[in-house]
């Protein structure tokens, strides 16, 4: 059951004086969060009469923390130097407005950027495209000016005509169309040829090795079988006319 109390109570209530503050005060106690086992208001009077007999606020200092700053320079202005381009007391003038943390947008060339805050990376991203801006667009220009140069230009005249280079070309087709091409180790295909290559897949040849390191290999094994294939029916051959020649002979012993 709550019972309301009058003026006087209030008042007296919060002027009593036992050393402590009362509980519920939400105000600063010094060193209160170091200490823990007892209550609220056994605490902070042990805090106070600690404070007290030490006498630690009495050799505060009295004057306001860093007044004088003001009238010692913290930064040298800044001097041209010879042969500086560049002036970088105008680099504020230039900055754009700064970001805030959580800006999702696009800034350019942010993702390259390391070490320093957002903040700080946002501001130097604006100020370097601001400051290559106009070089981008002096490079655009000289590309305009080179394609209204190449428009202008007078036109060449053919040596031959239309005629005579789509007939050549016809012939030129005619004559290398059934031309037989060989494939070699001397001249392997190009990388990136997706077609099929002779003993490439499912050999010790092709492993952990440079595209065209693995086909001049599988083209010199394939060669190699080859020369073998032909070897075999070149004896296999001079076997059979051996045997054809004794078989006539045989024929004409017997007839005789």
């Amino acid at each position: 059951m709550f019972s309301s109390l009058n003026d006087e109570e209030r008042q007296s209530f919060l002027a009593q004086n036992n050393d402590s503050f009362i509980p519920g005060y939400t105000g600063h106690c010094p060193t209160l969060k170091f200490h823990y086992g007892r209550c609220y208001g056994t605490k902070t009077k042990e805090i106070l009469k600690d404070i007290r007999t030490k006498r630690i606020f009495q050799g505060v200092q009295k004057e306001n923390y860093r007044s004088q700053d003001y009238k010692t320079p913290i930064l040298d202005p800044i001097v041209k130097t010879k042969g500086q381009f560049k002036d970088y007391a105008d680099d504020f003038k230039r900055r754009a407005p700064r970001y805030i943390t959580g800006y999702t947008g696009f800034i350019p060339t942010l993702n390259f950027r390391y070490g320093k805050s957002y903040s700080r990376t946002a501001d130097d991203c604006a100020y370097e495209y601001e400051t290559n801006k106009h070089r981008r667009i002096q490079l655009a220009e000289q590309e305009i000016d080179k394609m209204f140069r190449a428009q202008s230009a007078p036109r060449l005249n053919p040596i031959r005509n239309k005629d005579e280079v789509k007939r050549a070309m016809n012939e030129y087709v005619e004559k290398h169309k059934f031309q037989d091409h060989k494939i070699s180790p001397d001249y392997p295909p190009i990388a990136g040829y997706t077609g099929h290559i002779p003993r490439v897949k499912g050999n010790e040849e092709s492993l952990s090795q440079r595209y065209n390191t693995v086909v001049k290999r599988g083209l010199t094994l394939l060669q190699k079988e080859r020369e073998r294939i032909q070897s075999l029916k070149k004896a296999q051959n001079q076997v059979v006319g051996v045997l054809q020649d004794f078989e006539n002979l045989h024929k004409r012993v017997e007839t005789s």
